[in-house]
């Protein structure tokens, strides 16, 4: 009996200790899963977290919020371009009434920027012919990689600069009535001007970004050689291709009074009625 039961006492003792042993490492597994579930799935208090998922009235808010922004930016055009068509409409009555009769010298846009590319074409093969065939050899600026970098920045200020001395040159001739803006559609800025002016004023306004842009960076070139420069000239008189045609029609009219078309290319000019004998 004495050697029984410490046997048996023993024995319990080894198995209560193994289930424990066994309890405490099932609790630490699932200890350690339940970390591991935090971690990677996002489970929290055994609820998985759900993705915020964007309800469609937040949708359908947002894309009105963009609908309604690029109607805004529109009806800005149309109100901008409905204005310029308002004081064109006011200032043609005028004159209208005061006997002048109007010819009309404006053409589309379209037919204005083919035939304005082919006025300009002689004017770039002068400026390429001046160049090549100078007493100054033809060299770069600092490399060919940075002088195309250059020349792209330069063609995309001289945009810019183009319609700028339009603003200056009109807003000379008709005491700042000008108006500069841009155009969304086409990425390019444009100058219209708001009152009539005369011939002269007329014309210098409008041939001024060929002389001074165009001319200017091909007289340059032509004095240093350098390549780029030539470029830009070419470029900007191929730009003011359109300015060419419409100078050439402004030589070509007679008139007091020319009036800038703001929706077309070109201008209305009034004159005096002819007397007949």
């Amino acid at each position: 009996m004495f050697s029984f039961f410490p046997q048996t006492y023993a024995a319990e003792g080894k198995s209560r200790v193994c289930s424990g042993v066994r309890f405490f490492v099932m609790k630490t597994k699932r200890a350690e899963t339940h970390l591991l579930q935090r971690e990677v799935y996002g489970i929290v208090e055994n609820k998985v977290e759900k993705p915020r998922v964007r309800s469609a009235a937040a949708c359908a808010a947002e894309r009105n919020n963009g609908a309604d922004g690029e109607r805004m930016e529109e009806r800005d055009k149309a109100r901008g371009a409905k204005e310029r068509a308002e004081i064109f409409a006011e200032q043609c009555a005028a004159l209208e009434s005061q006997g002048f009769v109007p010819h009309d010298r404006s053409t589309g846009m379209l037919a204005a920027n083919v035939y304005g590319t082919l006025a300009a074409l002689p004017f770039i093969a002068a400026v390429i012919a001046a160049f090549v065939f100078g007493r100054v050899p033809v060299r770069t600026a600092v490399s060919p990689a940075a002088d195309i970098a250059v020349f792209a920045a330069a063609a995309a200020a001289s945009l810019v600069v183009h319609e700028c001395l339009h603003a200056l040159f009109w807003a000379a001739g008709s005491g700042g009535a000008v108006r500069l803006g841009f155009d969304r559609r086409t990425f390019t800025p444009y100058c219209a001007a708001l009152k009539p002016m005369g011939k002269a004023r007329y014309l210098i306004g409008m041939i001024a970004p060929f002389v001074f842009l165009g001319g200017g960076f091909s007289v340059a070139a032509c004095l240093t050689g350098y390549w780029i420069l030539c470029a830009a000239g070419a470029a900007n008189v191929l730009v003011a291709g359109a300015d060419i045609l419409v100078a050439a029609r402004i030589v070509f009219s007679r008139g007091k009074y020319f009036v800038d078309h703001p929706s077309r290319c070109g201008f209305i000019v009034y004159a005096r009625p002819e007397r007949s004998e």
